[in-house]
């Protein structure tokens, strides 16, 4: 069972095994799970959440012990570190029913500062009330938009091609034989789309076409008057549901 920065040795413990059965149960479904940073966050026994990473968690039992808790357990089952085909998971660290949602989200927003969950909190409203998508700079999207799940990329490399600058458009072509810098912005993009070879790994640095995913739109509403409840600016947002 080694992972992280953890060995069998440590595993075969008595008390090892106890946090490890624990990790599979319900009570330990995780909040969110970050694959690329391998961390995620549970529920904590108070207000506050727990953050957890594959070798620190945030909860009182690894303050006190400095060995894998059950949250470190679960985030690395729930990453494919841990083989649980001889195990029982309890499942649902992704439900899409409407509480489990919403909760997942509040957890999230209560770890932020006012000004971020009120950025979050229009980025709400506008996906629930003016945009399906919205093409925009990356270097424009606030942080705490792209770190909420709540967010995500459409994929749409035609449309997120149309948001690149002449000089990038260009540069997708510097490992091609061919001759492109008389040509027009919607013509590089054609002959971006009907060239193979083109390395597109630089686009979605630059652009992103964001949505909020399906599965959250029903609860954004909810979810916006939620900071406003939270962090109050002197209006009665309640008409707006």
């Amino acid at each position: 069972m080694d992972f992280g920065i953890w060995d069998d040795s440590i595993q075969e413990h008595p008390e090892q095994k106890k946090r490890f059965a624990s990790a599979l149960t319900s009570k330990v479904i995780p909040i969110s799970v970050d694959k690329t940073s391998q961390t995620g966050v549970f529920n904590g026994s108070g207000k506050k959440p727990y953050n957890t990473s594959l070798s620190d968690c945030t909860c009182m039992d690894f303050t006190r012990r400095h060995l894998p808790c059950k949250h470190i357990y679960r985030l690395a089952v729930e990453l494919g570190l841990i083989d649980t085909s001889a195990f029982g998971v309890a499942k649902g660290a992704y439900g899409t029913d409407d509480r489990t949602l919403k909760d997942r989200i509040k957890a999230y927003i209560n770890t932020l500062g006012e000004g971020d969950a009120h950025i979050l909190a229009d980025y709400f409203y506008e996906f629930r009330n003016r945009y399906d998508h919205k093409l925009m700079r990356k270097d424009k999207v606030p942080g705490v938009v792209l770190s909420c799940e709540v967010f995500e990329d459409s994929g749409n490399l035609a449309l997120k091609l149309t948001k690149l600058k002449k000089p990038e458009l260009i540069e997708l072509f510097v490992d091609t034989d061919l001759k492109v810098k008389q040509l027009s912005k919607p013509e590089l993009i054609d002959l971006a789309m009907t060239t193979s070879g083109i390395d597109f790994s630089t686009v979605s640095d630059l652009v992103v076409d964001l949505q909020a995913k399906e599965m959250y739109k029903p609860v954004l509403n909810a979810l916006h008057l939620y900071v406003h409840k939270l962090y109050p600016r002197g209006i009665d947002y309640d008409f707006l549901f």
